[in-house]
């Protein structure tokens, strides 16, 4: 099948995240500057070094700074969008990297990021949007999604999220999500995900990407699970259609040598032959994740509808995900505003 032969393994990189994960659950920092280097953390290794009463090596200080040369900036964006945001009555979620920095790290200069991410209410995108542009954000147009817009202030760039995904491929439950959220260090009113939505959340992202991921998102899974309800995963994970996207990243998990992520396994409710296919995407996607190319758009594709936990849930997406392109490409469509305010294609 195409969708497993394009891309070849690299062994190689399944052992040096292992030995790396391995390390990090012994709660042991890397002696290696080469093993952290090879998963992007080697400002976090800095970090380690001094816990430890160490005095970090020349290179690991390097990245360290560098890293906080390149957060300090993202995370003054985000203050800046939280209190637009809070001004304007609307609820965020702050997720994904700089939450990590205080959740998993506790250090900003720890785990480089790009961008930041918000999460808002779907039916509040809108005020949203305006709150940010009024604040003097600009929205990019060059970067079209069917549910999120990125953001740009000073050269500094501020994802706004009204999904987590695109519609049809899982059924994420905001409203929960927010619910049980927890008020975020980052700013002032300003939320983050309760510890297991984190994990689910960093599951439902990895397979966003498809597995096209960087090292340390696995690392980062090994954290989240320490700090999380395994029962409560499982039944929020079966609520929102995203056993598949769990059962992926605690297999890889589990093939990293992880034993927690083992008992995770045992008891999600899928078919045996549902597993089976899941593993053969962990072994081609999941697994070979160093210094390898995205697959190709197509494969890519396929892949994101194959990771849909019901097969008629991945057709409808297949048509929205097609239904969108024609939007994009300023071609008649059957996308529509609903209720909530927000594409009925995302």
């Amino acid at each position: 099948m195409r969708l497993f032969a394009e891309v070849e393994a690299r062994p190689a990189d399944r052992f040096l995240l292992r030995d790396y994960l391995r390390l990090m659950v012994a709660g042991r920092s890397p002696a290696s500057e080469t093993l952290s280097e090879a998963v992007g953390l080697l400002g976090w290794s800095c970090t380690l070094s001094r816990r430890a009463g160490r005095l970090p090596s020349a290179a690991e200080r390097s990245a360290h700074g560098r890293t906080l040369a390149t957060n300090l900036p993202i995370l003054a964006a985000v203050e800046q969008a939280a209190s637009a945001l809070r001004a304007a009555g609307i609820d965020a979620i702050a997720y994904k990297g700089q939450d990590y920095l205080h959740r998993l790290y506790a250090d900003v200069g720890a785990r480089p990021m790009a961008d930041a991410d918000l999460l808002v209410r779907p039916w509040t995108r809108k005020a949203a949007a305006r709150a940010l542009s009024e604040a003097g954000f600009v929205a990019d147009p060059e970067c079209p999604s069917s549910h999120e817009c990125k953001f740009v202030r000073d050269g500094v760039a501020v994802d706004l999220h009204w999904g987590l995904l695109q519609e049809g491929r899982m059924r994420p439950h905001h409203g929960a999500f927010f619910e049980r959220a927890v008020p975020s260090p980052l700013a002032p009113g300003l939320l983050a995900f309760e510890a297991t939505d984190a994990l689910l959340v960093h599951c439902i992202n990895q397979l966003v990407k498809g597995y096209c991921l960087p090292a340390h998102s696995y690392v980062e899974s090994s954290l989240l699970l320490a700090g999380a309800d395994r029962a409560r995963l499982l039944s929020r994970a079966h609520q929102c259609r995203a056993l598949s996207a769990v059962y992926c990243s605690m297999r890889a998990l589990d093939r990293l040598g992880h034993r927690s992520a083992a008992d995770v396994l045992e008891c999600i409710a899928l078919s045996p032959a549902r597993r089976a296919f899941l593993d053969r995407v962990v072994e081609r996607f999941a697994l070979e994740t160093l210094g390898r190319p995205p697959p190709a758009r197509l494969t890519l594709l396929l892949l994101k509808g194959a990771l849909v936990d019901r097969s008629r849930d991945a057709i409808a997406f297949l048509g929205r995900w097609l239904d969108w392109q024609l939007q994009l490409a300023g071609l008649p469509s059957t996308a529509a505003e609903t209720t909530r305010g927000s594409l009925a294609v995302r």
